[in-house]
């Protein structure tokens, strides 16, 4: 019997051995007859192995010929670029005798190996992991992430998009030509791990303040941002509302709310009303007060007093926001609702010697006038009541003098604002009152920009705006107010008094000033010697 690898070839010996074998020499299964000694050896030799070695798409083989069992095959698998071998296929009888059917290199066994035998080695392209990320708002192919296993030199085509309210910034983790284009294609011939940075858009929150209140200031944020806005109504005036908030506001009606910032530019604008405020008139003696009741903040209220048989109205009283005193002998008396007010009118019986004159404010409600009966002095020889009157200007206003019907004498001066005179009946008094004007000054470099809105004669309480326009290539930076104001002081004629002279500040007739701490106030002082300017602390302007 051969071995594995062999096969008999012949028998051999001398020639009578050779004839003693029955079925000839080529025979391995023969028999013999004997008639003398015999001597024969079977001889062996390699038998030959035929191996084919195939090959799939992605490479190349060699191993394929002829071979013995001394001499056995090598099979080798060599992969193209971007491929990777996978395995060898052949009959189940043929893989046994690899001695590894998933090794590109393999020796094959001979040994019991049928003669001929064929192998095909299987290829398979390589392929590389992408990992993508979303950092931010937006997707990549419609997903946050991405995970693919893709076969090598694969084109992959990526778009990136935004969410509403932001914009895709660049890819990260990967230098393309272009990083910042949200189109981006990528070939598959490494593993790949990279990210798309997306930002929120920046939109402009612009806040206007209706009439009567302010409001915080605006600016540029990020969508999505929560912004804290606040709205503050003026004295006498409350806030009802903001409008143009839509769905980004959390409460239109609360005056500190919040702005969540939406993917446009958005200007919201704070409205304000006029609060409701009231006159509670209480009466003391005999009479009744028609008037009273609610008012809209800013609206002007006419009380009217009517006495009862017998009375006169000796005074109207209530007090100032400091808790002072004050008294009218206006009727009707005329104010402006800037508050609550509780007013009593003062009703006694008329009397002894009284004398029944007329006392005004011109303009109506430019000031507060009074006949103070506490000081009043009966002349037996005029037979007339001396008085002692007092003009006082309401804000906004400035007291000109007093003018009366004829024979009424003033003293010190009708241009005082206490002044003493003895009115008889039917006499008209009349103090009188002019609006004052204000100036609004400004400086700047001018050749960094302009100013508008600054002049002068504007109203008491009037809104004014300044408008800051710089020039090319400056920009605004900021207000300062400030801290220093100079005025001229002259001597002109009144306007009530023809002939008198009267101080003029800054060529306006004897006007209210009010002066604030901290602030440095310069009066270029243009009188003679015999004419005095000063300052009292006083509102009778007597020299104290």
């Amino acid at each position: 019997n051969a071995q594995p690898g062999y096969v008999f070839s012949v028998w051999t010996g001398n020639d009578l051995s050779r004839n003693s074998l029955v079925n000839g020499t080529s025979d391995s299964n023969n028999s013999i007859i004997v008639t003398s000694d015999i001597s024969l050896t079977a001889t062996f030799e390699e038998m030959d192995y035929t191996v084919a070695v195939l090959s799939t798409e992605g490479g190349e083989v060699s191993g394929s010929g002829t071979y013995t069992i001394s001499a056995p095959p090598t099979l080798q698998a060599l992969p193209f670029a971007g491929w990777e071998f996978s395995h060898w296929e052949a009959n189940e009888t043929h893989l046994t005798q690899l001695a590894s059917d998933t090794s590109a290199y393999s020796l094959i066994n001979l040994a019991g190996a049928p003669s001929v035998m064929e192998f095909t080695a299987n290829f398979k392209k390589i392929t590389h992991t992408i990992e993508l990320h979303a950092i931010g708002e937006g997707t990549i192919n419609g997903s946050r992430d991405l995970s693919m296993e893709l076969p090598n030199g694969t084109e992959i085509s990526l778009v990136a998009t935004p969410a509403d309210g932001w914009r895709f910034e660049r890819w990260y983790d990967i230098e393309p030509e272009s990083p910042y284009s949200p189109v981006l294609t990528v070939t598959a011939d490494e593993n790949l791990d990279f990210s798309a940075l997306f930002i929120p858009k920046t939109y402009n929150l612009n806040l206007v303040a209706g009439p009567n209140g302010s409001v915080s200031e605006g600016g540029t944020y990020d969508f999505g941002s929560e912004i804290s806005i606040s709205a503050n109504p003026n004295h006498g005036f409350k806030f009802i509302g903001w409008d143009g908030g839509g769905s980004s506001i959390n409460n239109s009606n609360d005056k500190n709310a919040t702005i969540t910032i939406p993917d446009h530019n958005l200007t919201i604008t704070a409205q304000f009303a006029p609060t409701t405020v009231d006159v509670n008139v209480q009466i003391i003696g005999s009479g009744n007060v028609s008037g009273g009741g609610d008012f809209t903040f800013g609206e002007t209220a006419i009380l009217e007093a009517n006495p009862g048989i017998g009375h006169v109205l000796e005074k109207w009283e209530w007090t100032d926001l400091e808790g002072n005193a004050i008294y009218s002998s206006l009727n009707p008396l005329q104010f402006d609702m800037d508050r609550n007010f509780s007013i009593t009118a003062h009703f006694i019986p008329i009397p002894e010697r009284h004398i029944d004159f007329e006392l005004l404010s011109s303009p109506t409600n430019a000031g507060i006038v009074f006949d103070d009966p506490s000081l009043r002095f009966w002349d037996v020889n005029t037979e007339l009541w001396e008085r002692t009157l007092l003009a006082e200007a309401n804000p906004g206003y400035s007291f000109l003098g007093w003018t009366a019907t004829s024979g009424v004498v003033f003293n010190p001066s009708r241009l005082s604002t206490v002044t003493v005179c003895s009115p008889s009946s039917n006499a008209i008094i009349a103090a009188n009152f002019s609006a004052n004007s204000y100036t609004l000054q400004t400086t700047h470099i001018t050749s960094n920009g302009t100013i508008d809105g600054n002049g002068d004669n504007f109203s008491y309480k009037e809104e004014v705006t300044l408008k800051a326009v710089p020039s090319n290539n400056k920009e605004f930076s900021h207000w300062k107010v400030l801290d220093n104001n100079s005025y001229s002081v002259k001597l002109g004629e009144s306007s009530i008094s023809g002939g008198s002279s009267r101080l003029f500040i800054n060529e306006k007739e004897s006007p209210s000033l009010t002066l604030l701490r901290g602030y440095t106030y310069e009066f270029d002082v243009l009188l003679e010697e015999d004419n005095s300017f000063f300052f009292s602390t006083s509102k009778y302007n007597d020299d104290t």
